[in-house]
């Protein structure tokens, strides 16, 4: 009560309670002992005003936490971020613990791992996150530098894409990325099946040791929008072919290596029969997933990958797949 009336203030921003409560066995242990020395309690004030101490020090590191919080918003004021870049970004300055990988940030954010990267790549890019390594099958790993008082200057970003949703009539912010989790042969194995004939994984598959699928991004330009609609598809290629992919799988560097002819193996529903259609697989650095070309067809959805699409088509594939009559089903298990 004494050092309450001595603070001078209603309020305070520590917590000696809530310290001695941390440290209730040594405090149980120094009343006991104090109780039984007589009349000298020095050893109690000493252990009193430790924590004290302690408890106005861990006030401090909060208080720090905060305003350094406070701080990295301000600077980063003027860059429009999506609301995944938001969510993640926070996890990390409230302390995230290890390295986010970009398969970590699609399970936070509730995302494809496609659209982690990219909104992983565009942090990057901008100097709010920096990379920590690679390899081991995950694409990238990076870490947030937040507690450093770093003053960086942005560039002017557009803002943040948006469309209306027709499905559910909410707003959604960034594009869309649509995945399919395997490819349409795995899915005519029988599910009884399916462990001992297939091998799947993030992105290849292999059906009785004879049948090679890898899985890359189909990209539709969205008219007047820098970043495209992507389907997240699966590719049947050539033995040989597939071994030339596994090979550089961990680099890097392999946008150099000629690209492989393949043939579509994912069922997109909002589209007439997308099984079999011929494509060209082009790897890319920096461990993005290959970029799938569709041949020059009259097809319906090559003809989108062509000329682009205008924002109503995003929101309209989008409430097809995930709120109409082309939702999730088990050949196309697709998601945002």
């Amino acid at each position: 009560m004494l050092l309450a009336r001595a603070d001078g203030s209603p309020q305070r921003f520590y917590s000696l309670s809530a310290q001695i409560q941390r440290e209730r066995k040594a405090y149980y242990d120094i009343l006991e002992r104090t109780q039984k020395a007589g009349l000298d309690v020095t050893e109690w004030l000493l252990w009193f005003l430790r924590m004290l101490g302690e408890a106005v020090d861990l006030a401090h590191h909060a208080l720090d936490a905060v305003l350094e919080k406070a701080h990295f918003w301000q600077r980063v004021s003027g860059v429009a971020l999506n609301a995944r870049q938001v969510k993640i970004i926070n996890r990390l300055l409230d302390g995230f613990e290890g390295k986010l990988t970009s398969s970590k940030w699609a399970a936070i954010a509730e995302s494809s791992t496609d659209t982690a990267l990219r909104d992983i790549n565009e942090l990057v890019e901008l100097g709010i996150l920096q990379r920590s390594g690679a390899g081991g099958g995950v694409p990238v790993t990076i870490w947030c530098d937040a507690k450093r008082r770093l003053e960086l200057s942005y560039r002017k970003r557009r803002m943040t894409f948006e469309f209306d949703c027709k499905g559910c009539g909410q707003v959604h912010q960034g594009m869309p990325a649509l995945d399919a989790a395997a490819p349409w042969s795995y899915y005519a194995v029988p599910e009884g099946e399916r462990e001992a004939r297939c091998r799947l994984d993030a992105d290849s598959c292999i059906i009785d040791g004879a049948l090679y699928f890898v899985r890359g991004c189909l990209e539709i330009p969205v008219q007047g929008e820098s970043e495209p609609f992507s389907w997240g598809v699966w590719v049947s290629l050539r033995e040989q072919s597939f071994q030339q992919w596994l090979g550089c799988y961990e680099s890097g560097k392999r946008s150099h290596i000629c690209p492989f002819f393949g043939w579509l193996n994912t069922a997109l529903a909002p589209y007439p029969d997308t099984v079999n259609l011929k494509t060209h697989v082009h790897l890319r650095d920096d461990f993005l997933r290959p970029f799938i070309e569709l041949e020059p067809t009259d097809h319906p959805l090559a003809v989108e990958q062509r000329e682009g699409i205008p924002v109503q088509r995003v929101a309209e594939l989008y409430a097809l797949v995930v709120h109409g009559d082309h939702a999730v089903d088990e050949g196309c298990d697709m998601r945002d």
